[in-house]
């Protein structure tokens, strides 16, 4: 029956044939996601790495990019760690935004309207905590 309307409706085909291809991106990121944390833990040992943003509400696209709040003693410049992670996780092919703050500006921030560490904390899902 449902092949039958796949050849009399062929945009059902197409829709069928773009729903499975972002089935299987979503799981590309997911993969990639998991294997970002993995890096940046193995590296640089951070208290916490929170996903924020579409893929954490759910809501990416195919254009979305990941976001990750890194939570870390920086030992000089965060711009400096930022850019090591970036370099690290080089070459992934997914687009990503990292932000490095450290444990002292999480918890002064966690709470201040207005932040992306508000609003990570508040809407993002933890997907490292050294102390868990």
């Amino acid at each position: 029956m449902i092949s039958k309307v796949y050849k009399e409706y062929p945009p059902a085909q197409e829709f069928k044939d773009k729903m499975v291809q972002s089935a299987r991106s979503t799981s590309a990121v997911q993969d990639a996601i998991t294997e970002m944390v993995r890096r940046i833990v193995e590296r640089f040992h951070p208290e916490r790495i929170i996903l924020f943003g579409s893929h954490a509400r759910g809501t990416a696209g195919p254009h979305s990019d990941v976001d990750l709040l890194v939570v870390m003693q920086p030992h000089g410049s965060k711009r400096r760690r930022a850019v090591e992670i970036y370099g690290l996780l080089a070459g992934m092919g997914v687009p990503k935004d990292v932000i490095v703050v450290s444990p002292e500006e999480f918890e002064a921030y966690r709470d201040a309207p207005g932040t992306v560490i508000k609003t990570a904390w508040q809407e993002g899902k933890i997907l490292h905590d050294r102390a868990a």
